[in-house]
C-alpha cells in the first residue's frame, strides 16, 4: 500500500519531509519507505506531476512493484497542489489536478491521501514571501493582497470535498498547520499513525527543522533586489539564485511580520464558518489558532 501527502504548499512541508528522511532507519522498522521529495520531484513521475514530461507506463513499474511488496510507501510532494501558491488565477477545485493524473497514471489508489491545511492570512502571507523569493512578486505585501489575489478563492473546503469525491472519504487525512507550529514532535506522530499506521515514539522525533528564508529586514531588500534584477532583464533563476546567495539565511530568520490585522479581519469574514465546518467534517487534531480565534 501506498500513502501520498499532496501538500497544501506552505504548510510546514520542507520541514517535515526533512524530519522523515532523519527517521529513514526508524520508519523502516516498522515497514515504511519514505522516498526524500527532492529527488522524488526529479524523478521522471515527479516531472510528470508538474506536467514537465510524459514518461512511459514502464517508468511506473519500479515504484508499483515497491508498493505491492511494501507494508506502506510514503510519498510527500507539495507540487500535487503547487497551484495554490498562486490564489488569483485558479479555483481551489482544480488545484488537485496533479495528484489526480499521478495516482490515475500509477493505476493502484492509495490507501491514504493526506492534506495540511493552514489560515489563510498566515497561509497568504507565506505564499508571499516564497514568491518574492523567487522573484516573482514586485510589491510590498498589501499592494499584493489587495490587487493580484482573488481572496474568495482560498477556500479550503473546495479543495478538500473535490479531493474526497475523487478518492473517498475514509482515504482522506487532514491536518492544520497550526497543530505543526505548537507541536511539532506531535504534528509527526499523528501524520504518521493517521497516514501509515505507524505509531512512533515521541522520543525519536527531532525537533523541529527549518528552510532558509528571509528575515524581516531582508524583505525590503529583496523587494529592491527584484526590481532592479528585473530592470536588467535577468530570468526568474537568475534572480532566484542572486537572492539566494546575497540575503537568505541558513539560521533560522526573525520572520517578516507585517500587520495581518485588515487581511485577517477580511479573511474571517469570508472563511470563518467555513473554517469551522472543515475543522469539524476534516481534523482529528483541532486548533483553535485555525479557526480565526488565535
Amino acid at each position: 500500500m501506498y500513502a501520498i501527502h499532496i501538500g497544501a504548499p506552505k504548510t510546514g512541508t520542507t520541514s517535515l519531509q526533512h524530519t522523515l528522511k532523519s527517521l529513514d532507519e526508524e520508519l523502516a522498522k516498522h515497514g515504511v519507505r519514505y522516498h526524500f521529495t527532492p529527488r522524488f520531484q526529479k524523478s521522471e513521475i515527479g516531472q510528470f506531476i508538474r506536467g514537465k514530461a510524459e514518461p512511459a507506463d514502464s517508468a511506473f513499474t519500479p515504484l508499483r512493484q515497491e508498493i505491492e511488496s511494501t507494508r506502506c510507501v510514503l510519498l510527500s510532494d507539495e507540487g500535487c497542489t503547487g497551484p495554490l501558491m498562486n490564489p488569483s488565477k485558479k479555483t481551489w477545485d482544480a488545484a488537485p489536478e496533479r495528484a489526480f493524473r499521478f495516482t490515475d497514471k500509477l493505476g493502484i489508489p492509495p490507501h491514504k491521501v493526506i492534506v495540511t491545511v493552514r489560515r489563510q492570512d498566515e497561509f497568504l502571507l507565506s505564499c508571499y514571501l516564497h514568491r518574492l523569493r523567487h522573484g516573482r512578486v514586485t510589491s510590498e505585501f498589501r499592494p499584493y493582497w489587495e490587487q493580484e489575489v482573488r481572496l474568495e478563492l482560498m477556500r479550503w473546503s473546495t479543495l478538500l470535498s473535490t479531493v474526497e469525491r475523487h478518492y473517498g472519504r475514509d482515504k482522506l487525512v487532514v491536518l492544520p498547520f497550526e497543530y505543526l507550529r505548537a507541536d511539532f514532535p506531535g504534528f509527526v506522530r499523528t501524520f504518521l499513525k493517521l497516514g501509515t499506521g505507524t505509531d512512533l515514539t515521541a522520543d525519536v522525533i527531532p525537533v523541529e527543522s527549518r528552510n532558509q528564508g528571509l528575515g524581516a529586514e531582508q524583505v525590503g531588500k529583496a523587494l529592491e533586489l527584484v526590481r532592479a534584477l528585473k530592470d536588467e532583464n535577468k530570468s526568474v533563476r537568475e534572480i532566484k539564485e542572486t537572492i539566494r546567495t546575497e540575503l537568505m539565511q541558513d539560521e533560522p530568520p526573525q520572520r517578516s511580520r507585517p500587520d495581518l490585522g485588515e487581511l485577517k479581519a477580511k479573511l474571517a469574514a469570508l472563511f470563518r464558518k467555513d473554517n469551522e465546518a472543515v475543522s469539524e467534517r476534516y481534523f482529528a487534531v483541532k486548533h483553535p489558532a485555525f479557526l480565526f480565534d488565535a
